[in-house]
């Protein structure tokens, strides 16, 4: 979760681990406690970029080829998204910041 350390965000972090559900915050402050993350994108570059920084899959139960026929029947579908892997490239953040996903809505990355 992004946002989880606002007075807002950590009400919800709260509720959800109060119903069993484990909760992992993205933060750019550094670590705050358990299932805290810190976010770290500082790098030599100037200027303005933009990364996708996602999990291994994504946490929809249903594929997504039949996922993205149903909400978005009318856009051409050009990449190979069977199964239940991500939907948001974050090559962009491999190639630059080194990323490679961590954490997996379904078990170990």
């Amino acid at each position: 979760m992004t946002g989880g350390s606002g007075k807002l965000g950590r009400t919800v972090v709260s509720g959800l681990r109060d119903h069993g559900h484990q909760v992992v915050n993205l933060d750019r402050s550094g670590e705050r406690g358990p299932g805290f993350v810190r976010i770290d994108l500082e790098h030599g570059a100037t200027g303005f970029e933009r990364f996708i920084i996602a999990a291994a899959d994504t946490v929809m139960s249903r594929e997504n080829t039949e996922l993205v026929a149903e909400v978005f029947p009318e856009v051409p579908v050009t990449d190979d998204i069977a199964g239940n892997g991500r939907l948001l490239s974050i090559d962009r953040a491999r190639a630059v910041l080194g990323h490679a996903p961590q954490h997996s809505w379904r078990g170990p990355a």
